[in-house]
């Protein structure tokens, strides 16, 4: 049985890295954003969603999944996860249930709080944009699974090459 194969980088980092030992099948290691630094956190977020936004950077990148072509779903994955927080705030403060008035100001009926609509669909969309990403956990799962099922398919390329 052959010994594991090591990583680019250690070899890099041990100094026995050779360009005819590199086998370069072509295929895409999903790890192309080399630090943090790289990635710069969009001017047009406001403040609390550029936090949410440097935090799932951050959990992305250490996931070794975070690709450059992500921004603009991450700005919509934090955007939608800013609303979910400031829908549950205006909720719990105003109520489920709000009062209906005429033109007068006098109460004449309630309703279901408008607050529902704009909540439910930033779930929808965190949901829908989060689970791409990784985000529950059977998206997890999937995540998982295929990325399993690319390195095997690298490593039969490899053994396929090397014999």
């Amino acid at each position: 049985m052959a010994r594991p194969k090591l990583p680019e980088k250690t070899k890099q980092m041990r100094g026995t890295q050779r360009k005819c030992r590199t086998v370069d099948d072509g295929a895409f290691d999903g790890t192309t954003v080399v630090s943090l630094s790289d990635v710069k956190v969009p001017s047009h977020l406001s403040a609390d969603v550029k936090k949410i936004y440097k935090t799932v950077v951050s959990q992305l990148f250490a996931m070794k999944i975070l690709q450059p072509v992500d921004e603009p779903a991450l700005c919509m994955f934090a955007d939608a996860i800013a609303t979910t927080y400031k829908m549950q705030m205006l909720l719990s403060k105003e109520g489920y249930i709000v009062d209906v008035y005429d033109k007068e100001g006098n109460v004449i009926g309630k309703t279901v709080n408008p607050a529902q609509k704009v909540l439910k669909d930033a779930i929808n969309t965190a949901n829908t944009i989060g689970s791409q990403f990784g985000w529950s956990p059977q998206a997890r799962m999937r995540l998982v699974a295929m990325l399993s099922q690319k390195e095997e398919k690298k490593n039969d390329f490899n053994q396929m090459i090397n014999g």
